[in-house]
This record gives structure tokens, sequence and C-alpha cells, in this order.
């Protein structure tokens, strides 16, 4: 198992969006929780990448693993981590952690001061697994829980 980098003229790029589509598929069907990524193609992901840096998990020669990073939106001088996707047959082993641990780093390369993520808020959320890895809930609203990272303070 490895992460790599994804870009937009990767040839993962369509393996990558259909398992993005296949997680957040199931997560609507099976929790009621509405994302604009279970509606995610090729070209849609190719263009979320052209400001963003895409992390995959490779296992076996296959994209199993995916989690976006880009400037947040909503916290001044953080990143942000999004689309976390890991493939149903691969969980339960570390690749959701180590997407997380690959967007941390990549956050603190890039200098960002911290990351942050949204999170549905209640059951089907993961806040409490992102809390793991030091996000602390910023805001909640509209069903959305926006959580933080500082970099700067855990070196």
């Amino acid at each position: 198992m490895r992460v790599e980098r994804l870009g937009v003229g990767d040839p993962r790029l369509r393996e990558a969006a259909d398992l993005i589509v296949t997680v957040y598929d199931g997560l609507h069907r099976d929790d009621g929780l509405d994302s604009p990524s279970r509606l995610l193609d090729e070209d849609g992901l190719r263009r979320r990448l052209r400001d963003a840096t895409g992390h995959v998990v490779i296992r076996d020669g296959a994209v199993v693993g995916f989690a976006l990073t880009r400037p947040s939106r909503d916290v001044p001088g953080a990143s942000y981590l999004g689309t976390v996707a890991v493939a149903p047959a691969a969980r339960g082993i570390g690749l959701a952690s180590a997407l997380v641990d690959a967007a941390i780093a990549h956050a603190r390369a890039e200098g960002y001061a911290a990351i942050a993520l949204d999170t549905f808020d209640g059951p089907g959320g993961a806040e409490g697994y992102f809390g793991r890895f030091g996000f602390r809930r910023r805001w909640s609203r509209d069903g959305t829980v926006c959580m933080v990272k500082e970099l700067i303070a855990d070196g």
C-alpha cells in the first residue's frame, strides 16, 4: 500500500472518480447523507484538481482510497481536507488514516497554519474519528461540522 499524488492528467482519474461515487452514493443510500461528491464524474474530478491536490492509496495496483486537499474557503490560513473515500472492501486496515496523515503532511509542507475539514453532524459523521488526529470542532450548521487541526502548535 502506498499513497501517491493524483493530478489532472493522471490515467487513474476515472478509477478515482468511480471510487468516490461508489463511497458517497453508499453514504447517501445507507445513511441518508448527501454530498455533491456522489455525483462526481471524471471531468468533475479533473476540474476540482485544477485548484487542489489529490491523494490516492494504491493497493495491488488499484486505487482504493482518495482524499483531496486545497486552500480552505472557511478557515483563513488553513488547508482543507475533503472527499475522503476508501473502497468498502479495503476498510479497516488503516487506509483512511494514511490519507489523513498524507493530507496533514502536505498542509505542513505547504506552510499552512492549520488544516480544516467538514463532516456530517450526528449519525454517519466522522467527528470522533477525526478527533483522534487532533481535529477539533470549530462550528456546526445545517448538518455539517467544521473541524480544524492547528499545525503550528503541534510542530
